[in-house]
C-alpha cells in the first residue's frame, strides 16, 4: 500500500520487523543485502552506550524523510524485561540505583520512551523500515513486541537443512563431482561430530 492508504487510516507510513533465530543464520546479512539490492540507506543503531533519550530521538528523526532501513542488532542484549527499581523497564540491561536513579529519571532511556520515538505517531515517517534482530524473543519487552506485531511482524530464521548446507558447499568449494561428493561427506561427518546436527550456515567455513 502507498502513503495515501496509510494516511486515510491514520497509520504511520512505516513497517517494523523482528528477525529472530539462532546466531549465524543470516539475519544481519539479509538486511544488508536487502538495503543493497534496493539501493536504500542502511542505519545501524547502537543502544549499548549510555545515550540520552533526546539524542536518540534526534537520530531517529533524521530517518523520517527517506525510505531507509534502520536496524537494532542483538536486541535481546540491549533490552531488559524488568529493572530492579520497582519494575520500571530500561534499555541496555542496566538496573536502577535508588535515589541516584530517581534524580536521573528524565535522562534514562526507558523502553516506553524508545517505543514512543519509533512508533511513528509523534512524527511522520516516509516509508521507513525498522528491524530488530535477536537470538531469543523471550528477552524482548512486551511493549516492543506489541509494536512489531502491529506494524509488521516476526520473521524466523531457522537452522539450515542439509539440503541448504549442501548447496552452499557446492558454491564455495567447486571441484569435479566425485571430489565434491567425497569432500561433502567428510565435511558433514565432521560437522555432525562438532555441532550435533545443529545446522548454522555461518559454521560452514569453520568446519571445512
Amino acid at each position: 500500500a502507498d502513503r495515501p492508504w496509510y494516511a486515510a487510516r491514520g497509520l504511520p507510513y512505516q513497517r517494523m520487523f523482528l528477525l529472530h533465530g539462532p546466531p549465524g543464520n543470516g539475519k544481519s546479512s539479509y538486511l544488508q543485502a536487502l538495503a543493497s539490492e534496493h539501493n536504500i540507506p542502511y542505519y545501524l543503531v547502537d543502544l549499548s552506550n549510555d545515550i540520552r533519550p533526546s539524542r536518540l530521538e534526534r537520530n531517529f528523526q533524521r530517518t523520517l524523510g527517506e525510505r531507509c532501513i534502520v536496524v537494532v542488532e542483538d536486541a535481546d542484549s540491549q533490552f531488559s524485561k524488568r529493572s530492579s527499581n520497582g519494575g520500571r523497564q530500561q534499555l541496555d540491561g542496566r538496573s536502577g540505583q535508588g535515589d541516584e536513579d530517581e534524580v536521573a529519571r528524565e535522562e534514562e532511556l526507558t523502553v516506553s520512551k524508545f517505543v514512543q520515538f519509533i512508533d511513528g505517531h509523534k512524527h511522520n515517517p516516509n516509508g521507513r523500515i525498522i528491524c530488530f534482530t535477536t537470538n531469543d524473543t523471550t528477552t524482548i519487552p512486551y511493549e516492543l513486541l506489541e509494536l512489531v506485531d502491529a506494524q509488521g511482524g516476526r520473521i524466523e530464521f531457522k537452522n539450515a537443512s542439509t539440503t541448504i548446507l549442501r548447496h552452499y558447499w557446492g558454491m564455495f568449494f567447486r571441484s569435479n563431482e566425485t571430489d565434491q561428493q567425497r569432500g561433502w561427506e567428510t565435511f558433514l561427518a565432521n560437522y555432525d561430530a562438532i555441532y550435533r546436527r545443529m545446522y548454522h550456515s555461518a559454521r560452514l567455513h569453520s568446519v571445512a
